[in-house]
């Protein structure tokens, strides 16, 4: 910690010696975020967002410090700004699709999730998280995929994966079986 307290100390004389420079600004509001001084992050980031309206690290930061927070809006918020900027960024992508399955409606979570999943394919969270909102909207043979994805990435980890494959094999024996009487 205490590199970054001299970080935040060194980087407060550098903004103001030359207060238009951006990357003391960040240096600044990086310290701070990782010294839990969230409130002055928060005012250190959205300076670096005046002078450079599209600073990736400074959105990112600026969602995680909503969510901190609980306001699963305001980070959304700075999600959906970050996808507008970046649409592709997969972290972004990782990052939303995780608060969108516990905030967002379900189809609009599937939509999010489905796109982190395209640009994380070896995340097993990520797959997790997919497979069960899949499960939850009854699309089984899409968990099972999903699942069996996941098991397959990190065998140490398949014991979660490997539980949600048997519950969800039962459910879909049950729903061939009751479709074929």
């Amino acid at each position: 910690m205490r590199r970054f307290d001299s970080a935040a100390c060194w980087s407060t004389r550098a903004v103001r010696l030359d207060s238009a420079d951006l990357t003391p600004h960040l240096i600044k509001a990086n310290s701070e975020f990782c010294l839990g001084l969230m409130s002055d992050a928060e005012k250190s980031y959205s300076t670096v967002l005046a002078l450079d309206p599209k600073n990736l690290d400074s959105m990112m930061n600026l969602a995680a410090i909503a969510q901190s927070r609980c306001d699963d809006q305001a980070a959304a918020q700075w999600y959906r700004r970050l996808l507008d900027d970046y649409p592709d960024h997969a972290e972004t992508l990782k990052r939303y699709g995780r608060l969108a399955a516990k905030a967002l409606p379900s189809p609009q979570a599937l939509t999010i999730l489905e796109a982190a999943c395209k640009a994380n394919p070896l995340d097993m969270a990520c797959l997790l998280q997919l497979g069960s909102l899949y499960e939850q909207s009854g699309r089984f043979n899409d968990a099972v995929v999903l699942f069996r994805q996941a098991s397959q990435l990190n065998p140490k980890l398949s014991r979660i994966a490997d539980q949600k494959l048997r519950r969800l094999s039962v459910l879909v024996h049950e729903e061939k079986t009751n479709c074929s009487n």
